[in-house]
């Protein structure tokens, strides 16, 4: 049996992102990562290839990270800036990827979602993060967002 098929991800229950400290929250982040990135693959094999497998995000993302920047109200931690760079540092010291990938998402779309979008559009994109991450058969949800300049190609 290889390093993959040894460990499988548990999801944290959403609710429980609420309810437990962010120093817990924090302590299973790192654990998660040296399960992934140590005990399950071999990090100097993943840092020469371009991308992170599958199951680095799949596992990772189990524990629902993004939560940080959702607001209480939607069922997230309450888009404390603390909270996000505290995250963003740890995961720098494993995966400069994971980390971009989490800071981009938070950045870049969840903040601005809870800081300028509607209550009818927060609701269910917030939903979409907190709770079809963990759920296996439901897809992925991730932000995205597109910058263009005026003027220069299709709209």
């Amino acid at each position: 049996m290889n390093k993959q098929e040894n460990s499988k991800a548990v999801p944290v229950d959403s609710l429980n992102i609420q309810k437990m400290t962010f120093e817990t929250f924090l302590e299973k982040f790192r654990a998660r990562m040296k399960a992934v990135f140590h005990d399950r693959a071999d990090i100097d094999q993943m840092a020469t290839k371009r991308g992170m497998p599958p199951f680095v995000m799949r596992e990772m993302m189990s524990l629902n990270p993004l939560a940080i920047g959702i607001p209480e109200e939607y069922g997230g931690r309450g888009c404390r800036m603390e909270e996000n760079i505290a995250l963003l540092a740890e995961a720098s010291y494993e995966s400069l990827a994971l980390s971009l990938t989490l800071g981009i998402n938070s950045a870049l779309f969840l903040q601005p979602v809870a800081k300028y979008a509607r209550h009818e559009a927060k609701a269910p994109v917030f939903d979409r993060f907190l709770n079809k991450i963990c759920k296996p058969r439901l897809p992925k949800k991730m932000g995205s967002i597109i910058f263009r300049e005026l003027n220069t190609g299709q709209a």
